[in-house]
């Protein structure tokens, strides 16, 4: 009888503890979840925000800061300019769909004997810093996992407070490995070609001469102001514009050591007026292959190919408007062509 009472407590002991068990486990696994969808809406809310990025490559270890000015993006190391829109509106959208899978927290690793290093993360390893008004998002990149398709990351939330390890999708390690050019916006007029008002071209030759072009818009049309004042070809001035604003920057120079004497002695000085504002580029030569170029508007240096003096080059020649009359065919109602004591007359 004391037997048989034994085993009864004893099975419902068992199964007291197996409820306990099972309740500890749902909790368990619903903190899991309300936890991963907990830095989900933290990391979609923070990218809808976005006030600042910073990647850090760990080969090179390159630092590309971007910060959001208003409503515009700017580098603003390696060196300060204008930011790509595309760049980064891509870079916020992979990122947010890229699938996330928290694995431990750094407390767990540390009890289960583990280093980080374990998983390839230290303090040099690639990093991704987000940064909006009231959050910061940390992720530091260690190895591929074993399948290949995903790489441990170190995920440090402002708002969770917690250093946890994600397996994160590969395609995270492609944001660090981008140059800061990839990141930039490599055109330097920005005024568009609709905006345009006039333009000024100065060339310095030997001795100090130097030899200015101006342009300007009336009536949708272009005409010379200096060195003579005159009808210019329209279509082709358009055609050059288009071709000046189209051109790219090769790269940038954050050494500042010759910006002194760039400034002090350009090859050509461009002025391009829109907007009731004025944009000023300076360029001199700096080798056989490119030029080195600085604008009014920033101090960092950039550099062209050589040619691009060339669309600046000889435009009161190429730019000369070639008619003899001025009125167009639709306007013509009589022609009269003579040739001594001879004359043909065309009427419409």
């Amino acid at each position: 009888m004391v037997k048989k009472r034994t085993m009864r407590q004893t099975k419902y002991l068992l199964i007291i503890a197996n409820i306990i068990v099972g309740i500890a486990i749902y909790f368990s696994l619903q903190n899991k979840d309300d936890n991963k969808n907990s830095f989900n809406e933290i990391l979609i809310s923070t990218l809808s925000d976005l006030h600042a990025v910073t990647l850090v490559e760990e080969n090179n270890g390159i630092r590309v800061c971007l910060i959001k000015n208003q409503t515009e993006w700017f580098l603003e190391e390696p060196y300060k300019w204008e930011a790509d829109k595309l760049a980064l509106s891509s870079f916020q959208t992979k990122l947010a769909h890229l699938n996330i899978k928290e694995l431990t927290s750094l407390e767990n690793l540390k009890q289960k004997g583990e280093i980080l290093e374990d998983y390839g993360i230290n303090e040099k390893t690639s990093l991704i810093k987000l940064r909006n008004s009231d959050s910061i998002i940390e992720f530091r990149i260690g190895n591929l996992t074993r399948d290949r398709k995903s790489a441990y990351c170190l995920v440090h939330s402002s708002k969770l407070k917690e250093k946890k390890i994600y397996r994160i999708d590969k395609e995270i390690i492609e944001f660090c490995k981008k140059s800061p050019k990839e990141w930039t916006n490599t055109t330097f007029i920005k005024t568009p070609l609709y905006a345009i008002d006039s333009i000024s071209i100065t060339f310095e030759g030997s001795e100090n001469l130097k030899n200015k072009t101006n342009l300007v818009k009336k009536d949708q049309n272009w005409f010379f102001t200096e060195p003579f004042s005159g009808e210019a070809d329209t279509e082709k001035v358009l055609f050059q514009l288009n071709s000046l604003i189209s051109s790219r920057i090769l790269d940038f120079k954050v050494d500042d050591s010759h910006l002194d004497i760039v400034k002090n002695s350009f090859k050509a000085r461009l002025e391009i007026s829109g907007f009731n504002e004025t944009e000023t580029f300076e360029f001199q030569s700096i080798d056989n292959d490119v030029i080195i170029g600085i604008t009014n508007s920033s101090k960092t240096k950039f550099r062209l190919e050589k040619e691009f003096l060339s669309l600046l080059s000889d435009w009161s020649t190429q730019l000369r408007s070639r008619s003899i009359f001025n009125f167009s065919e639709n306007e013509i109602e009589t022609l009269e062509v003579a040739y001594g004591n001879k004359k043909v007359s065309f009427f419409k």
